[in-house]
């Protein structure tokens, strides 16, 4: 991908960095589930209020953390509460942030003063691999046991609607060009960052064009080749290489790679995450 000189593609810095958690913040109170952001390393930078009264009333999950706190430590402590399933928790929260999958889901069974409900944690990454993940957990179960199986309710399908729109501001926040192409390397998402980078105003200018509409023949036939290989399961991660932009601006830049999976783990496409890393590079020169 190319990028455009606008200043919203350089690297964050700390204030920037701050004033993003913090519109997370605000974003994860609209979720009706228990919400938290992780960093890469699974520090806690931000949760949302039902996360917190959640904690208060005793419940077994989410365990009793807070912001600053390490949420992989408390999965996988030896000591802890947590036993088989934190260490499922733990595992999949690190196949997410390491860009092995594209998202981690699994149902348990969670205690608080109401007695026992089912629960189900959803991981997805938040921008590129290494950022960090949004965690989602979600009670599927409050009403009595004969209405389970009637799982999406008004009240979840709302909640999937507010979860995609926290998920869609959150890329759209990102300086980083973020993007989604479906099997046949048709643009099927993307945002802000991507529409600047094409010189495109709307999102449906993108949408089912490929490579081939976008770039030369030569530099299409060698993006083609390169996320063929990704969706068959060789996924590229941060590389480093000199580009030139739009504007015949030379640039460094730090992409990733990875396949979009389905729920039966198939490959239906692939996300690509680019960041310009010039500044960075020009200050390691210095």
């Amino acid at each position: 991908m190319t990028k455009s000189a606008d200043d919203s593609s350089l690297p964050l810095s700390e204030s920037a960095r701050h004033r993003l958690i913090l519109t997370q913040a605000t974003l994860l109170d609209a979720i009706l589930a228990c919400a938290a952001v992780i960093d890469e390393e699974g520090v806690i930078l931000a949760i949302n209020r039902n996360w917190t009264e959640a904690v208060r009333s005793g419940v077994s999950w989410p365990p009793t953390a807070t912001t600053g706190d390490n949420y992989l430590s408390l999965c996988e402590s030896p000591a802890g509460e947590m036993g088989d399933e934190g260490r499922q928790a733990a595992l999949g929260i690190r196949s997410v942030l390491e860009g092995a999958a594209a998202n981690f889901s699994f149902e348990y069974v969670s205690q608080d003063p109401r007695g026992a409900h089912r629960c189900r944690m959803r991981v997805t990454p938040v921008g590129e691999t290494g950022l960090g993940a949004l965690i989602l957990h979600i009670d599927i179960a409050r009403q009595p046991e004969a209405e389970q199986p009637a799982l999406l309710t008004a009240d979840l399908q709302r909640q999937r609607v507010r979860e995609n729109r926290l998920l869609r501001t959150l890329i759209d926040e990102l300086p980083d060009v973020i993007y989604a192409l479906d099997a046949n390397g048709a643009f099927m998402l993307c945002n802000r960052a991507t529409l600047q980078e094409f010189g495109v105003d709307r999102e449906r200018d993108l949408a089912g064009k490929t490579v081939f509409d976008l770039m030369t023949p030569a530099a299409a036939e060698r993006a083609d080749a390169e996320n063929r290989r990704v969706m068959a399961g060789l996924p590229m991660l941060d590389r480093e290489e000199r580009h030139i932009d739009r504007a015949g601006v030379w640039q460094w830049r730090r992409s990733t790679k990875v396949a979009l999976r389905d729920a039966e783990n198939g490959v239906v496409g692939m996300v690509g995450i680019d960041r310009n890393i010039t500044e960075r590079k020009r200050e390691q020169q210095e």
